[in-house]
Formats: structure tokens, sequence, C-alpha cells
């Protein structure tokens, strides 16, 4: 079979080093490693698994370099003392076990640290405030930036001494070197800010302190922001194209691009949502790639092997840094290379990864329930396999199907519908959401090459389980939009989002939808992208909209909403739906928003009254466990880890 990843899985020399191909997996701090930096089994197996899975390079993520206040997260990987390692040393053999390179992400906080984590206040090149910070970093002295330099080349040594084929200096998202090099957090007068060439200053001699401990024949890469997406307050791509040659210049083996300062807005993230155009950064590592003679690599929602193979097809790129896609599924490089596209778990860009980073958690995947529990899969095989029955086939229901038959039980899935998917069918219609159309494709193909019995058309009931005598119940039967309780809620003009997306939209169509969360708001987004003239009615402050979601995610759908002309009326509630509209009720004022359709996008009731029956018949030894939606989720993450949670139990 002839490869149609031509530029993807050609083999890349990267100064000493050559990758076998093009993808590496970006460096992410996954709060799996212990709190004084130690990496545990946990974390190892977890980069194991992305090495077995194919691909080229592991940039584990990102190991502080002192004892001072370097580090900016509890549970971060250290390469700060000597004493680290041996372990570190386990992570690189775990690596190059399966045929991987590895380069350490070495890294200093600067104002993006905190007292609490390091025991002092943290430092920067000036005192600048941190949005999200409450602590002021102190500016650094001459005496301390020269001991920092060391560190940084310390840290390269122990990386060198425990197996590492090389580093990357962490120079992007508002950490100590991109500090140094934007004029917004440097403000500086003497030789270590001003112009651009002074801003440059402290990272050429972290470069060149870094080549002067580790040699030549050791990788010396760096993390380099294009922008910091400021609005041009900041370091910008015009400062990127003058720096990146000098830093190449300095000694470096490669770049790696990415994006801002994790300030609020455009720059708090290069992990772009579902609401941004896949690869937003190529263009941008593009032009840097044209101005340097080593690989560049980029990153950023590059989330299927055909977009990556395109770059690298256009010499946009050298190298494709995945994340996000490798999180969600380890094995997409051996997938593509072996022609298996069609079963790569994709990435739906929720960041519910980044949610759980950012709340102190240690990294979990939204449709990976094995992400950052290597150790401890829901599909290990069962001691004693068990007949099992599975009520649903939306997401949770197969994914529950899938695991419980990967574990050795026997499984029979039933599905009332004619198709598989469930909520996925009318969440994946919006054109932003169609990581939801690869994913429901992947679950639908791997359940037909599953040993999953599969009964569409037919709903499971007490009488067929009576009938068929299992030994464990799944129910995964989803969920009902609720109806409101007000006047004319039965008029034609009335419906709710499913329907909504299940339809068609009309190009200027004026359209009340009712209800400020997630799924108001995606419905509104939807329309409005169709054409629709959209009036989105919440009960909450206009500030308060979406606040389920991870604060890049919220930032672009509000985004969103305000440039396609939604209309937002916030602390209002729907008191009727009239035949020419919908009359709200705002403060103690009663009037009437003209409209064609009025949208309810208010709640949904759980499906469980097969659950309770079961309940009521089944033996107490035989489990029957609600998942999904049906109890009480609401997002892809509940349905796929509740359905891990349900086989895992079923081992016991």
């Amino acid at each position: 079979m002839s490869n149609p990843y031509r530029f993807l899985f050609s083999p890349l020399q990267i100064g000493s080093v050559k990758i076998k191909n093009r993808i590496m997996y970006a460096p992410v701090c996954t709060n799996l490693a212990a709190p004084d930096g130690t990496p545990t089994d946990n974390l190892i197996a977890y980069l194991e698994e992305r090495a077995r899975g194919g691909a080229g390079l592991i940039i584990p993520g990102y190991a502080f370099i002192d004892d001072l206040a370097s580090k900016a997260n509890f549970n971060q990987i250290g390469a700060h003392k000597d004493g680290m390692v041996p372990k570190l040393f386990r992570v690189a053999e775990g690596i190059h076990a399966h045929g991987a390179h590895t380069f350490l992400q070495i890294a200093h906080g600067g104002r993006r640290s905190q007292s609490r984590i390091m025991g002092q206040q943290p430092v920067a090149p000036s005192a600048v405030e941190m949005p999200g910070n409450p602590e002021l970093a102190r500016e650094l002295t001459q005496e301390e930036i020269a001991d920092i330099v060391q560190a940084f080349a310390q840290a390269a040594r122990r990386a060198q001494m425990a197996g590492f084929d090389g580093v990357e200096l962490h120079g992007t998202h508002g950490y100590l070197i991109a500090q140094f090099l934007s004029p917004h957090t440097n403000r500086r007068t003497d030789r270590y800010g001003g112009d651009l060439n002074g801003r440059l200053t402290f990272a050429l001699e972290v470069i060149a302190a870094v080549r002067a401990t580790v040699g030549n024949d050791f990788v010396v890469g760096m993390r380099l922001t294009a922008d910091d997406m400021l609005g041009g307050r900041g370091h910008t791509l015009d400062d990127t194209l003058v720096m990146a040659p000098k830093l190449a210049g300095a000694g470096l083996d490669y770049l790696s691009i990415s994006i801002g300062t994790g300030e609020p807005g455009p720059g708090a993230t290069s992990s772009h949502p579902c609401y941004v155009t896949p690869g937003p950064l190529v263009e941008m590592a593009q032009a840097v790639q044209k101005v340097v003679d080593i690989p560049v690599a980029v990153v950023g929602s590059i989330l299927h092997p055909d977009q990556a193979e395109q770059i690298l097809a256009q010499n946009a790129a050298q190298i494709i840094a995945m994340a996000r896609p490798l999180i969600a599924d380890p094995y997409l490089p051996n997938k593509a290379q072996t022609g298996q596209q069609d079963l790569i778990r994709p990435c739906i860009r929720c960041n519910e990864c980044l949610n759980h980073l950012r709340s102190g958690r240690e990294l979990r995947c939204s449709v990976n329930a094995n992400g950052g529990l290597e150790l401890r899969p829901p599909g290990a095989p069962a001691s004693k396999p068990k007949r099992i029955l599975v009520a649903g086939g939306g997401p949770a229901g197969i994914e529950a199907a899938l695991l419980a038959s990967e574990a050795g039980h026997w499984v029979t899935l039933y599905e009332a519908s004619g198709e598989l998917g469930g909520a996925l069918i009318p969440a994946g219609r919006p054109g932003f959401k169609q990581e939801l159309v690869r994913l429901r494709a992947f679950l639908i193909n791997s359940l037909q090459k599953s040993g999953v019995a599969t009964k569409l058309n037919t709903p499971l009931t007490k009488a067929e389980v009576l009938a068929q005598n299992p030994q464990a119940v799944i129910v995964a039967t989803g969920t009902t939009p609720v109806h409101p309780h007000v006047p004319g809620n039965d008029l034609a003009i009335f419906t709710d989002a499913i329907e909504v997306l299940n339809a068609k939209p009309q190009p200027g169509r004026k359209t009340v939808v009712i209800g400020g969360g997630l799924v108001g708001c995606e419905t509104a987004l939807y329309l409005a992208q169709a054409g629709e003239h959209v009036t989105l009615v919440t009960r909450r402050m206009q500030a308060e909209l979406v606040p389920e979601l991870p604060g890049p995610n919220r930032y672009y759908l509000l985004q969103g909403l305000s440039e396609t002309g939604v209309k937002i009326i916030e602390k209002a509630d729907l008191a009727a739906v009239q035949a020419e509209g919908a009359q709200l009720l705002l403060a103690d004022q009663q009037f009437t928003i003209p409209a064609d359709m009025v949208v309810n996008a208010r709640g949904a009731e759980a499906q469980n009254e097969l659950y309770e029956e079961l309940r009521a018949a089944l033996p107490a030894d035989v489990p029957v466990i609600l998942i999904g939606d049906a109890a009480g989720g609401g997002d892809i993450f509940f349905a796929i880890h509740s359905a891990a949670g349900a086989v895992r139990a079923l081992a016991r």
C-alpha cells in the first residue's frame, strides 16, 4: 500500500539527531510530576505511550531550572538539581525504547510564577503586572540574571546526563525568555532592555551558556513567540522575523513557533478552540521558516495527518508539533502510516485538557479516557468476562461498548433510532463543530470493527433484558429538551435547539434563542453565521455567558457572537410565545421581540426510566450502571469518562 504521507513520514536531521518522522509531541505540563519535580511512573507511562504511538520526537514539558523562582506549576517536572538525573533518565530511556527521540524543554516562569508555588516573590525583567496573578513580579538585578543564565546551562547539562537528545528553551507563552524579548514586559534601560537588540541579550546569553556547557553534538532548540497577540503593544511577527536569524545564528538547531503571553484575549493560549479555523499559526511559521536555515516547527490545531502533509508539502514548516491530537490519540502517527486514518480518535478542541491543568488537576482528555491514566486503562482485560447489554448508541453508550469489548466482555448495544451517534448528530451540524462529525465517524468505525453486536431501531426494554439474562447493563439513554411551561409553548413558531440544528438555517429569518449556556450561544452563532438575524436572551449578565467553558473557548465564542451581529438581551426571561415573536420579562416590564422563530436552548431532562425499572427488576448481583447525559452529564468529557468508569467498575 502506498504511503499518502510522503513528507510527514520522511526523516529529518535536527542538529546531530535524525528523527524518524516529522511529528513532534509538543510540550505540555501534564501535572503528572511529583510536587518536588520528580517524574512519576504515571508521567513516564504517559510519555512512553506517545512514543509507542509513533511520534518521531517527544518533548516532555516544561522543566523548571532552579530552586529559586523558576517553577510555574505545582506538579511541574524539574531539572533543577543533580538529584533529578536518575529519574529523568527513566523518562529518556522509556521514550527511546519505542524508537523516538526526546528533547527536554527547560523553562523559567518569571512573572508567571507565584510565591505559593516556590515560596518567594516571582521575578521578571521588569515589574509588570501579570493579569490573573495577584503578585507583582520583582525586577531582576543583573547579578540575578547572570545566575539564571547559568541555571539554564546546568539544567541542560542534567538533561544531557540523563540521556536526552537535546533541550528546548522555553521562549514563548509569556515565560521568562519571552518576557525579556517583549517590549510589553521588558521596560529595562540597561543592556538587557531597550531596543530589539537589547531585548535579545538575555536569550543570546542563555543560548551561548547552554551551548558552551553541552557542546555541539547535543541539540539545542527554542520555542519562540511569533506574536504576543497584544495588538502591537508587545512582541510582533515583524520583531520575530528580525530575531529568528540572530537566535539561529547563535547556535540553535531548530525553532518551534507559537504565540501569546498567557494574558486574557487572543494570546491566552495557542490551543485554539473549535471556533477558530484549524492551523491558525501556519502562515507565521512559514514566514519564520523563510528567514532561517534551521528547521521550524509549527503548532496549533493541526488535527489530521492530511493537514500536516499539506503544511510540509508547501514548506511552511519542517516539523509538525502536535499536543492535543496526541493527547486524544497517541497512536495517530502509527494509524496514519498504516492507512487507518478512520480509526484516529480525533481531538475536538474542547480544551478540557487545558481546563484541567489550569485548575491544578492532572491532565485528562474529553475523548480519551486513558489519557493521564495509562497505568490503569479502562479497557484492561477483565478477570471474569461478562455478558453486558448497553442501552443507547450515543457517545457514552458506544464508548462503553467499545471499552467493555476491549476488556473481553460479550457486549450487545441497543439503539432505539436508526442512527448511531446520539447528541453528536445535531451537535456536529455547525461548521465550527466538524470535529464532532469526525468523532462520531470514529466511534461508528470502531464499533463496526469491534466484537460488539449492534442492534439499530431496537430500544432496550425491561422485557428484553430479562429475556437476555445479562450479567450487567449499562444505560446511556440520554436526555430530552426541557420545554418551558409558558403561554404559547405549543405554537409552531416555538421549537428547541436540537430541532433547529437538525434543520437547515434560513438566511434572513429573525430568530430569538432563549438560553445563555453553551447550547444557546453555539446555536445563536451557528444561525448567525448562516445569515439569520439572531437575538440571544439570557437570564445572566452578558459577562456571565457560558461560564462552563475554558477561558480561550469562551473568548472566541463570544467574539464570534459579536462579529456575526448577535444581539444579546441580558437579565431577561421568556414570559410567553406569541405568533409574532417572543414576549420577554425584563425587570418588571414585558415586551415583545418580533421573530419568525423562537428557539428553546435552556436545559435538558435525563431519560433514566429504563435505569429505574431495571434497578427494581434485576437481582442485586447484576449491576445496572447509568452513564452519560442520562446520569446528569451534558458534555463529551462526562460521556466518555462515565463510560470508562462503568467498565472499570465491571472489572472488579
